[in-house]
């Protein structure tokens, strides 16, 4: 599943991609906590929990980002207009188009229909 999510190619259905995006966003939010509930047992230093916490972050920034790729194909747009998530109140927009927009039905330029192939 993990592997999935930082895929570029191919097509994303709604369900599919929510799951995955609150998945992308609470994991770092988990790493975050748990490290810092157990700095004092497993001896981390805060520069070291520092870094593997920004590590998750950019984990789940690159996460975000295939999957924005993913699911623009989906609707049939080029995965280019993820440009957006970094424009503020665009970001809100797009994320609103790509949750609640429906997928191209049947095979389109980016691959077959991803709802088809279950």
């Amino acid at each position: 599943m993990f592997r999935e999510i930082f895929i570029i190619n191919g097509r994303l259905n709604r369900k599919k991609f929510i799951l995955y995006w609150v998945l992308a966003s609470v994991s770092p939010l988990i790493i975050m906590m748990l490290l810092y509930s157990l700095e004092k047992a497993l001896s981390l230093s805060q520069s070291v929990i520092g870094l593997i916490v920004a590590i998750s972050l950019l984990a789940g920034v690159v996460a975000h980002i295939c999957l924005a790729i993913r699911r623009l194909h989906d609707i049939e747009r080029h995965g280019a207009l993820v440009i957006g998530l970094f424009i503020p109140i665009i970001n809100i927009i797009l994320n609103f188009y790509l949750f609640f927009t429906k997928g191209t039905v049947g095979y389109n330029y980016y691959g077959p229909d991803p709802l088809e192939l279950h």
